[in-house]
């Protein structure tokens, strides 16, 4: 073992002023490189708890998991949610078990965003509903003191020999237990 000592500061006192800052440059970097290699694996691997959330559910889920304690990370925009991998299932019982999240409604009107060549005219009757009854659901939603809302938009068919028994249009409305009661001007606007 001496002996290898002793041909390596034979061989460092050889070398130059340059060559030395190099190879101690050269270490450091390979041992900071080493050390932050263990950092990043050492880090859980975050998995994707929720993508594509309104701001208020994303708000909304995100109070949760800090009151239970679970860390989190936020991406696309504010809009994706990750947790870690072990904790997934977990939290994502947590959340459903606390109504959360109320998935924004349904689709909306980005719906016609892909385009789709070749549909028939009742599939895009079909999403043109669609996406009237997600914007409608999400609309409600937003009013203080709803914790979700459902509509459905009935249309009545047009036929010669149809009756005056037209369907009105409904939507269920959950309203928060810990809030009052929407007051009248709140329910004019959702009728």
């Amino acid at each position: 073992m001496k002996q290898v000592f002793n041909q390596f500061s034979l061989i460092w006192r050889e070398l130059g002023l340059n060559q030395k800052i190099s190879i101690v440059l050269a270490g450091a970097v390979v041992i900071g490189g080493l050390t932050s290699l263990l950092f990043w694996s050492n880090k859980p691997q975050m998995k994707l708890l929720y993508g594509g959330l309104a701001e208020k559910e994303a708000g909304e889920v995100l109070a949760v998991l800090e009151e239970s304690g679970v860390k989190y990370e936020i991406g696309g925009g504010g809009r994706s949610i990750y947790v870690a991998a072990d904790k997934v299932y977990k939290a994502r019982m947590d959340l459903a078990a606390k109504g959360l999240p109320t998935n924004g409604g349904g689709v909306g009107f980005e719906i016609f965003d892909r385009t789709n060549f070749g549909i028939s005219d009742f599939v895009q009757r079909t999403n043109y509903f669609r996406a009237l009854q997600g914007e409608l659901s999400r609309t409600i939603s937003q009013v203080q003191g709803v914790r979700s809302a459902r509509v459905l938009v009935v249309v009545p068919e047009n036929r010669l020999l149809l009756r005056g028994d037209e369907t009105r249009p409904t939507a269920s409305v959950f309203v928060d237990t810990g809030t009052n009661a929407l007051n009248p001007s709140c329910v004019n606007s959702i009728r």
